[in-house]
């Protein structure tokens, strides 16, 4: 009976020992958090920029996003440069990606030079 519990025992623990680097590896080849927003409009579009966060994955439908001057507030930081940028982007491991089998375009009517 004690071979029994101890070969029990054994395989529980090689069993973890399987588990946790697989956790590992899902943990640093994922976005960390695992916040997914979705985006289907100008309007959702310009709240994941003024509300970007590290690790979050922007999934955007096919589409034309115009984002005109409503970002350019946003205080990027980049380059000694704080603000004016129309898409701003300054999160680390922030992934933006199309779904669905249509393009995604984003763009900006909003003209600096009027």
């Amino acid at each position: 009976m004690k071979k029994a519990k101890w070969l029990s025992a054994l395989l529980a623990g090689a069993m973890m020992m399987t588990v946790i680097p697989a956790t590992a590896l899902a943990t640093e080849s994922g976005n960390g958090t695992g916040e997914t927003i979705e985006i289907d409009s100008n309007d959702d579009l310009i709240a994941a920029i003024k509300n970007q966060k590290d690790n979050q994955v922007w999934s955007i439908a096919p589409g034309t996003y115009d984002i005109g001057d409503a970002c350019t507030g946003v205080q990027a930081n980049m380059g000694n440069v704080e603000s004016g940028f129309v898409f701003p982007i300054f999160a680390d491991n922030l992934t933006i990606q199309g779904t669905g089998t249509g393009n995604v375009t984003i763009t900006s009517s909003y003209d600096p030079n009027s």
